[in-house]
C-alpha cells in the first residue's frame, strides 16, 4: 500500500465468501479450507474490517476493493448465506464484487475465472478511466457466461485512470500552399464536380503530375463509363419504345379489324331486317288486296241479296195489288182463334192480313182501318206491339208465327192512349206537331245527332228530353234509337 496522497489498491481476493445472516456481515474464507464448522466465523476475515483498515491507512487516497469470491464450493454453516450481502457506499472508495449480491460466481476458465481474466485485460489499457474499465469488465463477463453480472459500488469523487492517461501528441500546423498549388486547387475545385471529361482533361493538361491527377484520371474513366452506359440505356429505351410502338400498332390494327367485322355483321343484320320488313310489307299489301277482294265479293253478294229481296218484295206487292183488284173488299170482322188458314210469307191472302190487323186492333196497337193491306201503318203497329210486348217479330209482312203470338196474348199490349180514334183536326195538328220534331239518332262514332222525321211517335223520357235509355220509335222505318 502506498503512502497518503497516492492510490491504494488492495490485493485481489480469490477465496470463498460467505455472508452471516445474523450479524449481516460478509466474511472471507481462505482457499485451503476444506470443510466449515461453527468455528469458522472466528477464523474468517470480515469484509468491513478490511474496508475500515484501508480507510484508516490512507484516508485521502483512492481505494479500489475487488472481491472475486462468493463461490459455492463448500457447505456453509447453517447461519451462512449464499453469496455476499450489498455494502454501503464509502467516500473515495470503489467496492467491486465478481457477481451480484446473493449470487455465486463461476470458476470456469483455463487459468482463472472469467471475472479475473476480464479485469486483468482491462487494467493495462491506457486512456481509460475506472468507470469505463469496470463497465467493460461487466460486459465481457456477461457475454462470456450469459448469467454472471458483476456488481460495483462507486464512491470516487473523480475519474481515475489505472492504465495511465492517453498521451496527446502535438498537432502540427500544415505548411502554407504556394501560388501554383493554390491555382491547382482552384482549378480542381472548379472541375471535380462537373463530371465532364473535357474539363478533367484540361486539368490534366495543365497539371500532369499534380496532387489530383490520379483522381482526375479515375473520374475521366468513370465519366466515360457513365457516358457509355447512358448511351446503352438510351439505345435500349429506343428499342423498347420501338417495340411498344409496334405492339400498339398491331393492337390498333386488331381493334380496327374487330370494328370492321362488327360493322359488317351489323350491316348484314340491318339488311336482313330490311329484307324481312319488305317481305312483311309485301305480305301486308297482299293481305290487304285479299281483304279488299273479299270485301268487294261480300259487297257484291250483299247487293245481289238485297236486289233479290227487293225483287221478292216488289213481286209480293204486285201480287197483293192484283189480289186487291180482283176480290171485293170484305167486311171487317174479328177472326176467332179456331180459324187456321196455312199461309206462307211469299203470298199473303186478304183474310190472313185482316186477321193480323184485327189482333193488332184488339191489342190497341192499330189505329187505322182493317183493310187487308199491310202497309206502313200496319208495320208501325207491329213495331209498337214488339216494343210493349218485348218481342222481336217480323214487321214487313204478317207471318203465321206472328199471328199465333198475337192470338195467344190475351191482354192488350199497347197503352190505351195509342188506340184512341182521332178526328181529322187532331190528326192534322199531330202531323204538324211531329213534322218539325228533332229526334235523336246514334251515329257511327257513338255520339247522337238530331234529325227531322215525320210521323214519329214521341215517347218522352223520365225528366223530359230524348237523351236517356228509352226507345224512340218512328213510323217511317224500324229504327230503335237509344242515346245516352
Amino acid at each position: 500500500m502506498a503512502s497518503e496522497g497516492q492510490f491504494v489498491v488492495s490485493p485481489d481476493n480469490s477465496g470463498h465468501g460467505v455472508a452471516n445472516k445474523r450479524d449481516k456481515r460478509n466474511y472471507l474464507i481462505p482457499v485451503g479450507v476444506k470443510s466449515l464448522d461453527r468455528r469458522v466465523w472466528f477464523k474468517a476475515i470480515a469484509l468491513d474490517d478490511i474496508v475500515s483498515k484501508l480507510s484508516q491507512l490512507a484516508s485521502n487516497a483512492a481505494h479500489f476493493v475487488v472481491f472475486d469470491a462468493c463461490r459455492n464450493l463448500l457447505n456453509a454453516p447453517t447461519r451462512g448465506g449464499k453469496g455476499f450481502l450489498p455494502v454501503d457506499t464509502r467516500r473515495g472508495m470503489l467496492i467491486a464484487f465478481s457477481t451480484d449480491p446473493g449470487e455465486t460466481a463461476t470458476d470456469e476458465g483455463s487459468r482463472s475465472g472469467p471475472y479475473a481474466a476480464a479485469l486483468a485485460a482491462e487494467l493495462t489499457k491506457p486512456g481509460q478511466d475506472h468507470l469505463d474499465l469496470f463497465q467493460n469488465v461487466k460486459e465481457t463477463v456477461y457475454q462470456t457466461t450469459r448469467a454472471q453480472v458483476p456488481w460495483t459500488r462507486d464512491g470516487m469523487l473523480q475519474r481515475i485512470y489505472l492504465g495511465g492517461e492517453k498521451i496527446k501528441l502535438p498537432v502540427r500546423k500544415p505548411d502554407q500552399p504556394s501560388s501554383l498549388q493554390r491555382a491547382e486547387l482552384a482549378l480542381w475545385n472548379a472541375v471535380k464536380d462537373s463530371q465532364d471529361p473535357v474539363a478533367l482533361q484540361r486539368y490534366l493538361a495543365q497539371h500532369q503530375r499534380g496532387a489530383f491527377s490520379g483522381l482526375a484520371r479515375v473520374l475521366i474513366d468513370r465519366s466515360t463509363e457513365i457516358k457509355k452506359s447512358r448511351e446503352q440505356a438510351l439505345a435500349k429505351q429506343r428499342v423498347l419504345r420501338a417495340a411498344q410502338q409496334a405492339e400498339l400498332q398491331a393492337e390498333k390494327q386488331r381493334r380496327d379489324a374487330q370494328i370492321r367485322m362488327v360493322r359488317a355483321k351489323h350491316i348484314e343484320a340491318l339488311r336482313k331486317v330490311r329484307r324481312d320488313a319488305e317481305n312483311a310489307k309485301k305480305a301486308i299489301e297482299q293481305s290487304k288486296k285479299q281483304r279488299l277482294t273479299a270485301m268487294k265479293a261480300t259487297e257484291e253478294a250483299n247487293a245481289a241479296k238485297k236486289k233479290t229481296e227487293q225483287d221478292t218484295q216488289n213481286a209480293s206487292r204486285l201480287q197483293m195489288a192484283a189480289l186487291s183488284r180482283e176480290r171485293p173488299a170484305l167486311a171487317v170482322k174479328t177472326p176467332n182463334a179456331n180459324q187456321s188458314t196455312q199461309v206462307s210469307e211469299d203470298g199473303n191472302p186478304l183474310d190472313f192480313t185482316k186477321r193480323a190487323q184485327a189482333e193488332l186492333k184488339r191489342h190497341r196497337c192499330l189505329t187505322g182501318p182493317i183493310d187487308g193491306l199491310w202497309g206502313k201503318g200496319s208495320q208501325r203497329s207491329m213495331t209498337m206491339f214488339n216494343r210493349y210486348a218485348k218481342l222481336n217479330l217480323p214487321t214487313r209482312a204478317p207471318t203465321q208465327e206472328g199471328l199465333a203470338v198475337l192470338e195467344r196474348t190475351k191482354a192488350p199490349a199497347c197503352p190505351s192512349t195509342v188506340a184512341k180514334p182521332a178526328n181529322k183536326a187532331n190528326l192534322k195538328a199531330s202531323k204538324r206537331k211531329h213534322s218539325d220534331r228533332n229526334t235523336v239518332r246514334r251515329t257511327a262514332n257513338g255520339k247522337c245527332r238530331r234529325e227531322t222525321r215525320r210521323e214519329c211517335t214521341r215517347v218522352r223520357c223520365r225528366g223530359g228530353g230524348f237523351k236517356c235509355n228509352r226507345d224512340i220509335i218512328c213510323a217511317v222505318s224500324e229504327l230503335r234509337l237509344i242515346c245516352r
